[in-house]
């Protein structure tokens, strides 16, 4: 009986370990999801500022008599412009590296999950072993 109750522990224990790694991993998944939602939006902000600048910065020139679509004028718009677009990739960027490094967490501890099942059989098996090995 003491043999089944310690197989019976270690297989508990293995299974225990596996749903809390899963659950986990789970979260992890949403957390990198989340992130690139994150990220998605915060180029949208950026690119909307961007667009923002570019306006302000027309509405100033052409009140100082300015043509705004050539020249110095134009620079002026698509350096802002350019600028904005590569905010916005950066902000993409960085969410992702950060969706993916979370993806990478959560396919470990699903890994451990699975090593957690087998750990528990082999644990529990190990030591009903002993215990009938000692109890002759």
């Amino acid at each position: 009986i003491a043999a089944g109750m310690q197989f019976a522990g270690g297989i508990m224990g293995g299974l225990e370990q596996s749903k809390a790694l899963k659950s986990q991993a789970g979260e992890l998944t949403r957390q990198a999801n989340e992130l690139e939602r994150v990220g998605a939006q915060e180029s949208q902000t950026i690119r909307k500022q961007g667009r923002s600048v570019v306006g302000e910065a027309v509405t100033s020139l052409a009140s100082s008599g300015i043509v705004t679509n050539t020249g110095t004028a134009q620079e002026i718009r698509d350096y802002i412009t350019n600028n904005a677009a590569f905010d916005a990739m950066t902000a993409v960027m960085d969410r992702s590296n950060q969706a993916y490094s979370a993806r990478v967490q959560s396919a470990q501890a699903r890994r451990q999950a699975r090593s957690a099942i087998l750990g528990g059989l082999l644990g529990g098996g190990g030591a009903a072993l002993g215990t009938m090995a000692a109890a002759k």
